[in-house]
């Protein structure tokens, strides 16, 4: 794993984001969504990512692909992540969403297969002990 953080065009965003939030009035925080508290948040944000991804899979099928994604199909996707990192979970539901979302990037934990292991053991006790209240 590297030692030093790399600045590229995802860490750039979530400072751009992360700014514009802090930078923002009290009253327009306030405006920011909030259906359904912090989960809410977790789970649009996690819905928001999978669409983002099936537009990157769909272009990466189509002939206008040459190995190159745009950064717009990447950039909608990372920042649905971004957020879910940095959303605190208040239910074991959240905390799910939180943790698929490190295992969808699991190449953070590349060189590491019993990390990943063991967070993909983690997240289906959670989501075997959140089925019966989904249902």
């Amino acid at each position: 794993m590297p030692s030093k953080a790399t600045l590229n065009r995802r860490r750039l965003l979530a400072i751009a984001g992360a700014a514009a939030v802090a930078a923002a009035p009290p009253s327009a925080r306030a405006q920011l969504p909030t259906v359904g508290g912090a989960d809410g948040e977790l789970f649009a944000a996690e819905r928001r990512a999978a669409e983002a991804r099936a537009q990157r899979d769909a272009f990466r099928s189509s002939n206008a692909y040459d190995g190159n994604i745009p950064d717009r199909l990447l950039d909608a996707e990372y920042v649905e992540l971004d957020l879910i990192a940095a959303t605190a979970p208040e239910t074991l539901a959240g905390a799910a969403v939180k943790l698929r979302g490190v295992l969808e990037e699991q190449y953070i934990l590349d060189g590491d297969p019993l990390s990943v292991g063991s967070l993909r053991q983690v997240l289906a006790v959670l989501e075997r002990e959140i089925a019966p209240a989904a249902a």
